[in-house]
């Protein structure tokens, strides 16, 4: 368990890192509700929002005993940074 939280935070970083430099190349936010923190602030501001949330989620799972919470999200997030770095890899070479 203490891999999967490990992982989890390191996805988490991964993911603000992969988006906020895709922006930079141009990508745009698809998801409605983080759209919708980022227009409302800023990029990193709504971005953060999103990661207390995802936290706040993942401590739950943590305190009612379920691990395999964690491990799924892991497993979406980590398609979420690998299609990020796909988007910045295409902005780059286009």
């Amino acid at each position: 368990m203490n891999f999967a939280i490990g992982f989890f935070i390191a996805l988490q970083a991964l993911d603000v890192a992969t988006t906020l430099l895709g922006f930079r190349f141009g990508a745009a936010e698809v998801s409605p509700f983080i759209r919708a923190l980022i227009h409302t602030s800023s990029p990193l501001v709504g971005l953060v929002a999103c990661k207390l949330i995802a936290f706040a989620v993942a401590g739950i799972a943590v305190a009612v005993k379920r691990p395999r919470v964690i491990k799924l999200a892991n497993m979406g997030y980590s398609a979420l940074v690998a299609w990020n770095v796909v988007i910045i890899g295409m902005l780059v070479i286009r």
